[in-house]
């Protein structure tokens, strides 16, 4: 307890009363007027606490004063109890203890404030006594205020006063370092705070210095964010998204204050807790405190000025009973995985998963049915019988957590699901936010999940991650294959090739779409022998006696729909792969080379470790290329070892994350280079095409866009949906379907003037901001460049899967049910090469002087024709394009504006 004495003496008296029954004394004189003086070595700060500093050098009052001032700064104040003990705590300082302690070393500081306010807000820490004490008035008493220590134990304080000539040290105080209220127990009650992950973290709407955000935040018995832990800082940005907090922001960023701070007297950073921070890029040299950011989902930190004020995120620190928690490892059969139960011990679902995370580990995660029968065995075997369905009694939580969109998240591995299992029966309530998933064992000896309030009291279980599994300890390499490939090339057992792919954030090759596969093949025929295994993802036989697979992330999904042959094989053609080489390499495109540089900097050295001493899984599936074809079999033993593959999510790599695609108005662009295919894809995952230079109307804003990002002649322009691919003797606009017209003026925008007929059919079109017009130009369709989306052309048909063929008896036509216009279908032909096009005959590739089929230079044989009637076969620029049809058992063709929708016959080739 600190004890306050104040007593109003005169100089004449102090001779003869003083008594020291206190440490600090504070000597109250008066100011006297300022005077004139220069900057001067008397001036020179030292600082020696958070937000006050020092003078070197001692002086009178007014130039002590007009130092402070000068440095933004004002004498020290004792205005509240929190500045008195920041006083304290300054005068006790190492750097100032050099001095003799006295009250001839004293130092300069401001008047007392109505000291009757000390005991409003603290009357038990100060007593009666102190109403009885009067201010005093410093100018009828023309004397001025220095404080000193007698001693570094019992302080106290007691007025005196000294001339303001004399000279002493003096104590400046930032501005902004003063409290905005007296104590944490009057300031934090009134800050609003958000919950965030079932009251783990609060944020904190209320913007406050980070002293005030770190007293408020322990007010509430946490501490400040920690940006260290990857996954908890995933769970607050999801948290936030799920909130709606983001969405408020300017720009869809927000900035908060983190545990993170940096004494003047230390030479790095740490957290709230003493503990040290282990950040990156962060070299203050002076006193700051630590700023999180989050933009684009992804959390940076930098050193920012303490007086600051900011939101702030509070960790509601581990419970006092976790420590205590006795953690039992649990011995389960036929399943990899690791497991350790809470035993008797019950927390509500933020508890467990803090409890779990203190140990290494993650609370439950989706369960799989093998692994879930696993575990209903044992504790059947157990005497834990009260976990057994008696009404829904008391469950074991997962990390099943309820969103806003009603699906439930599951922590531990960031997967979302409506909980549709195969042959799990799951008694989900349809509520509001706040409920959690509990995994439950009925009176058939089953299991089941429901959700109940995260508040609930449950036991719980903790898994270890396959980080933690499978330990690094011999290096493994991985080779790139396409751009979301790694082939690893050492053979693996099923589990550890699965705990290597999620230890790295992916997944073992999943064969769901053969066809998205077909472009593996090459690369391994080509990596291979005469065989080359590789495994898939695990397959395993649910109640319905159905085949399921196990992906990475833990969620469950119909493999197929017929009962599981173990000798079934699947089987399909390889494509041709062709690589075409070219002569300046440097201009091609980087996004092979960015996802190869990337990942050589993630997986180049990988490493794995011994098997866990648990039962694996009996049945993986391996999949082996031979003859050109890949056979899948479901048969192989999982304690095997065969090499395999590590599949990145598509959200993960490449220039088609969202953070490289930058909004301006209605487009989106990214300077991140590509060639035209993938930055036709990039614009197509973002269910986009490429811009379209059709509406003469968004000239001007293109050419801004363009000129503000240096996208000018004759350094670089932009990819557009222009392209000769089609058509190699016309230009036509993938994105809109249109022919491109040449000769298009818009107030002083000039687009373009001719273009020339390109010498070879991989020609696309680029765009540049060129002397305050629009210019096009063409370009190899594989070298590298920006390009831009255009976000109100939404893509109709996204691939040629859209469209339903049938293939015609007998022939090697393909009949097209689908409706779409004639450049549309020649743009799915060049998309997917299995199928062809609409009928190929058109007078544009002849400027309307004669029909021609595509990709040949060759004119119609007019005895080969079957026109609808004689006159129809001259060109037309308005009905360009041919239309078949069947007239009396006979093909009849017909001249049809090429922008009308019909239904298409494909050729294969």
């Amino acid at each position: 307890m600190v004890s306050l004495t104040l007593s109003v003496k005169t100089m004449n008296s102090m001779a003869n009363e003083m008594v020291f029954c206190c440490t600090l004394f504070v000597i109250l004189v008066s100011t006297v007027v300022s005077e004139d003086f220069s900057q001067d070595n008397d001036c020179r700060l030292q600082p020696i606490s958070f937000g006050y500093y020092l003078g070197v050098s001692k002086t009178k009052y007014t130039k002590a004063s007009k130092c402070c001032e000068n440095k933004k700064m004002i004498l020290a104040s004792l205005k509240t109890l929190q500045e008195i003990e920041a006083l304290r705590d300054a005068l006790a300082s190492e750097s100032f203890w050099a001095e003799p302690i006295g009250p001839a070393n004293g130092v300069y500081i401001s008047s007392f404030g109505n000291v009757t306010s000390y005991q409003r807000f603290y009357p038990r820490k100060f007593g009666q006594s102190l109403k009885s004490r009067p201010t005093m008035n410093m100018t009828a008493n023309k004397v001025c205020s220095i404080a000193y220590l007698a001693s570094p134990h019992n302080i106290s304080l007691l007025h005196a006063g000294v001339p303001c000539k004399n000279h002493f040290r003096f104590l400046c105080q930032q501005r902004n370092s003063l409290t905005k209220a007296d104590d944490s127990s009057l300031l934090c009650p009134r800050v609003n705070y958000t919950e965030l992950i079932e009251d783990t973290y609060l944020y904190a709407n209320t913007q406050l210095e980070w002293r005030d955000a770190r007293d408020c935040c322990e007010f509430k018995g946490g501490e400040l964010f920690r940006t260290e832990s990857v996954s908890d800082s995933e769970d607050v940005v999801q948290s936030l998204v799920d909130n709606a907090i983001m969405e408020s922001k300017t720009n869809n960023s927000i900035s908060f204050w983190t545990g993170g701070f940096k004494k003047l007297d230390k030479s790095h950073f740490t957290w709230s807790n003493s503990e040290h921070a282990l950040l990156e890029n962060i070299t203050a040299n002076a006193e700051f405190c630590i700023r999180g950011t989050i933009k684009d989902g992804n959390i940076s930190v930098q050193d920012f000025p303490c007086e600051t004020s900011l939101n702030s995120i509070c960790r509601i620190k581990v419970p006092k009973k976790c420590p205590f928690v006795n953690m039992k490892e649990l011995s389960l059969q036929n399943t990899y995985r690791e497991y350790h139960y809470s035993d008797s011990y019950k927390l509500s679902w933020s508890e467990a998963m803090l409890c779990c995370r203190e140990k290494g580990l993650e609370l439950l995660s989706m369960i799989s049915p093998q692994e879930g029968k696993a575990l209903a065995t044992y504790f059947q075997t157990s005497s834990l019988y009260e976990h057994r369905h008696q009404g829904f009694p008391y469950g074991i939580w997962t990390s099943g957590r309820q969103r806003k969109d009603k699906l439930f998240e599951f922590v531990a591995v960031k997967t979302k699901t409506k909980l549709e299992h195969t042959g799990q029966n799951h008694f989900i309530q349809s509520s509001s936010n706040g409920t959690c998933l509990q995994f439950v064992i009925d009176v058939r000896n089953s299991y089941f999940l429901n959700n109940v309030k995260c508040k609930s009291i449950r036991s719980f279980i903790c898994e270890k991650p396959a980080s933690v599994i499978y330990q690094h300890l011999e290096p493994i390499e991985l080779r790139e294959v396409g751009n979301k490939y790694l082939l690893a090339v050492r053979k693996q057992t099923w589990g550890k090739a699965n705990g290597i792919c999620l230890d790295h954030k992916m997944s073992l090759l999943n064969l769901n779409n053969f066809e998205e596969k077909k472009s593996l093949l090459p690369v391994l025929n080509l990596l291979s022998s005469s065989w080359l295994f590789f495994y898939g993802c695990a397959l395993i036989k649910d109640e319905s006696d159905h085949c399921t697979h196990a992906t990475a992330d833990g969620t469950l999904e119909k493999f197929w729909s017929s009962p599981l042959d173990p000798g079934l094989s699947m089987e399909f053609n390889p494509i041709s792969y062709e690589g075409r080489k070219k002569e300046n390499q440097k201009n091609f495109s980087p996004l092979h080379k960015q996802s190869q540089d990337r990942i050589q900097k993630k997986f180049r050295t990988l490493t794995i470790a011994k098997r866990p001493n648990v039962t694996g899984l009996s049945n993986c599936t391996s999949t082996a290329v031979t003859d050109g074809k890949i056979r899948v079999s479901t048969s192989g033993n999982c304690s095997d070892e065969n090499r395999f593959i590590c599949e990145m999510q598509d959200e993960s790599y490449g220039i088609c994350d969202t953070s490289s695609l930058v909004k301006s108005g209605q487009f989106l662009l990214s300077k991140d280079e590509a060639t035209w295919e993938e930055a036709k894809t990039c614009c197509s995952l973002k269910g986009r095409n490429l811009i379209s230079l059709t509406d003469v109307k968004n000239l001007r804003d293109i050419y801004a866009i363009l000129k503000e990002n240096g996208l000018t002649r004759p350094n670089i322009g932009i990819w557009t949906s222009g392209t000769n691919r089609i058509t190699r003797e016309r230009w036509t606009w993938t994105g809109s379907h249109e022919f491109v017209k040449s000769n298009i003026f818009y107030n002083d925008y000039t687009l373009f003037d001719e273009l020339s007929v390109a010498e070879d059919d991989n020609q696309c079109l680029e765009a540049f901001a060129n002397a305050g017009k629009v210019t096009l130009d063409h370009e190899d369709c594989d070298l590298a460049k920006p390009f831009m989306c255009d976000i109100k052309n939404v893509i109709a048909l996204k691939s040629c899967e859209n469209i339903r063929f049938e293939k015609l008896r007998r022939s090697q036509f393909y009949y097209a049910l689908s409706k779409v216009s004639w450049i549309h279908a020649q743009d799915h032909v060049h998309e997917d090469p299995d199928f062809g096009v609409w009928i190929g005959l058109t007078s544009e590739i002849s400027n309307h002087t004669t029909f021609k089929w595509t990709g040949s230079s060759k004119e119609l044989s007019t005895d080969f024709t079957m026109w609808e009637s004689p006159e129809l076969h001259s060109p037309d620029p308005k009905a360009s394009c041919v239309e078949g049809y069947m007239k009396n058992g006979l093909l009849v063709w017909k001249p049809m504006p090429c922008s009308k929708e019909l239904r298409f016959i494909c050729q294969e080739k």
